[in-house]
């Protein structure tokens, strides 16, 4: 039977994947399964959701509410997704670091719910290793719910970085469309994750941007220069970074493919963000600093080893002027083959090219 297969976006996930079976589809996917592209925007007008509404079809809208018959690949959960489709994979964007749902979470009601009734949908799940199979969509009431099943078959937007790791022209390009002359610099890249909370959020910023007062100067003294990378859901971050000489602003709003910059860098600096897990797959260093690791434990919680050299594969420093001091000898004391091997069951290009062919296998069949 004819499916109508949904492919939601969420940080490349689903464009990457949609992209590759426009190119490749070997297998008719498009000509005998009906293929809808959802991307993600931050700030989603009615405009578009009515644009959306016209694509998919509202007699097909009507349908899928009715038969559930639909495929939904999902890079996030959601309540909504679970009322149009029992038939749901997810990709999920990031992986191998936090809880999800997180400490505080558990005792959200609403937020409980929209994980059950995802977890009752899901099929499958794409993910990186097993050892994603051991966290994810579970505590509280969700460990009462069949698990769906993992497949470790990695993430799609993770190829472009496999497949562009010695680009030298992609170098070239990045370095004009960021202003900097990357030649003979050390190149750190400075990404930290969200925090749970609005309050701190802001304590998190305004300690960074204190700490960047005294950094500048220091990279400067030392030939490297520092690309600042906020969370998305920062704003207004960037008039305080333009006064400083050697720390670069690169936010969502002007740089939306943080794989780009991955590639560009030399050294990524992060705390609990799951960036660094494919990070890896460059096999470059990495530094870790997390200022507020307690709260963080508390409030979110981790599933990774904080103490652990395999699962935290990076010094571990306590002021941001610390990554001047570290020498190149410190960071090749942490095995990143064996971290990788961790987190990753496959370190190829290939994720996309297996995620296609395991819809073209179950849509042969019924699901």
């Amino acid at each position: 039977m004819k499916k109508t297969i949904f492919i939601y976006d969420y940080m490349q996930n689903g464009e990457v994947l949609y992209n590759y079976i426009k190119k490749n589809d070997h297998y008719n996917l498009l000509k005998n399964n009906k293929v809808v592209y959802i991307p993600f925007r931050i700030n989603k007008s009615f405009s578009d959701k009515i644009k959306r509404v016209f694509e998919i079809g509202l007699i097909n809208i009507v349908r899928n509410l009715i038969t559930k018959n639909s495929i939904i690949v999902s890079t996030a959960p959601s309540r909504f997704q679970s009322y149009i489709s029992k038939n749901i994979i997810c990709m999920n964007h990031g992986w191998a670091t936090k809880k999800t749902p997180g400490n505080n979470e558990l005792n959200d009601n609403n937020k409980m719910k929209d994980y059950k009734l995802f977890k009752k949908s899901c099929k499958y799940i794409i993910c990186l290793s097993d050892f994603d199979s051991t966290y994810y969509l579970k505590g509280g009431n969700l460990d009462k719910i069949d698990s769906p099943i993992f497949l470790p078959l990695g993430i799609p937007r993770n190829d472009y970085l496999l497949q562009n790791k010695n680009n030298i022209n992609l170098i070239h390009e990045i370095s004009s469309k960021l202003g900097i002359n990357r030649m003979s610099k050390k190149v750190f890249f400075y990404a930290p994750t969200h925090r749970e909370t609005k309050e701190n959020n802001e304590e998190m910023l305004k300690r960074i941007l204190e700490e960047f007062e005294g950094l500048d100067n220091k990279l400067g003294l030392s030939n490297s220069i520092l690309i600042f990378r906020p969370h998305y859901f920062s704003k207004g971050i960037k008039k305080h970074i333009d006064k400083f000489k050697n720390i670069y602003y690169a936010g969502y709003d002007e740089y939306p493919d943080t794989r780009d910059l991955m590639i560009f860098s030399d050294i990524l600096i992060t705390d609990y963000s799951s960036i660094f897990v494919d990070y890896l797959l460059l096999n470059k260093p990495i530094i870790f600093y997390t200022f507020d690791l307690p709260i963080y434990q508390e409030m979110r919680g981790l599933v990774i080893d904080y103490n652990n050299n395999i699962q935290t594969p990076g010094p571990k420093i306590r002021s941001l002027q610390d990554i001047v001091k570290i020498e190149d000898s410190k960071l090749k004391e942490y095995n990143l083959i064996e971290a990788k091997k961790f987190f990753h069951k496959n370190y190829d290009e290939n994720s996309s090219k297996r995620i296609y062919e395991f819809l073209v296998s179950i849509t042969n069949n019924d699901t």
